[in-house]
């Protein structure tokens, strides 16, 4: 009986591995042909019908830097500030292009928006780090290779572990794990309307500390219920996260 099951199983499983592959191609080459739509009529200025395609492949995560730019453009020309802030957002995240940086900060400037200051030295190091994560990381991985290396031909030549290298090789991990963990950016969003509330707590009841309008930056560090935690003006506050557009790219 187990022989005559095995060829059966093996055969439902090729079958089920075959339609879901056919799936993945019928969904990318149905992804390229409304891209390439969507770019025809971008060039043909026919900019509300080809952001509706951008949007929908945005939906379904499938989207590149060139496109958040053809959309953050798109939504400037329709003097949507937030929208255009957000997309510009998500472009400078992958490519940290600077005429894009400065782009945001100076309708940032223009605005007068909060959250887009210049960074101060801890906010540059941070992103320093995070730009070349992958080379540090392998710089440290190479030390800490050679360490541990160094280490076993000692503790094999004097049958002693030699406690200066070892204290090194707890260092080099330790900050490996710092830096793969601990150099994510704060998670932040834009304010998408304007006349919305900053409140001093997370609850409708709670004293209203401002009503801002669109575009301002914040950074969000936790999260209650339907609101978000944040600061503003220095303070704790709290803003509902329907409010805001969350700068993170899936």
């Amino acid at each position: 009986m187990k022989k005559i099951q095995t060829p059966i199983l093996n055969i439902i499983a090729f079958l089920i591995v075959t339609h879901l592959f056919s799936v993945s191609v019928s969904l990318a080459q149905s992804s390229q042909s409304k891209l390439k739509k969507a770019d025809s009529l971008f060039a043909a200025k026919l900019y509300t019908q080809s952001f509706d395609l951008y949007k929908d492949l945005f939906s379904s995560k499938m989207y590149s830097p060139a496109m958040l730019l053809k959309m953050a453009f798109i939504q400037e020309g329709l003097g949507h500030l937030s929208q255009s802030l957000y997309y510009l957002n998500l472009y400078s995240q992958p490519t940290n292009n600077s005429q894009t940086e400065e782009k945001i900060k100076e309708l940032a400037l223009k605005k007068n928006l909060e959250g887009y200051n210049h960074p101060s030295s801890d906010e540059k190091l941070t992103r320093f780090l995070q730009e070349n994560q992958l080379k540090i990381a392998s710089v440290f991985i190479g030390i800490i290779l050679l360490l541990v290396g160094f280490i076993f031909f000692q503790k094999t030549k004097t049958q002693q572990i030699p406690v200066a290298s070892a204290i090194i090789l707890v260092g080099f991990l330790t900050m490996l794990f710092w830096l793969i963990n601990f150099t994510d950016p704060e998670p932040s969003g834009i304010i998408e309307a304007s006349n919305t509330y900053i409140m001093e707590g997370p609850s409708s009841g709670s004293a209203v500390l401002a009503i801002i309008g669109e575009g301002h930056k914040l950074i969000v560090d936790g999260k209650y219920d339907v609101w978000l935690k944040i600061k503003w003006n220095g303070k704790v506050a709290f803003v509902k996260e329907s409010s805001l557009l969350l700068l993170h790219l899936n």
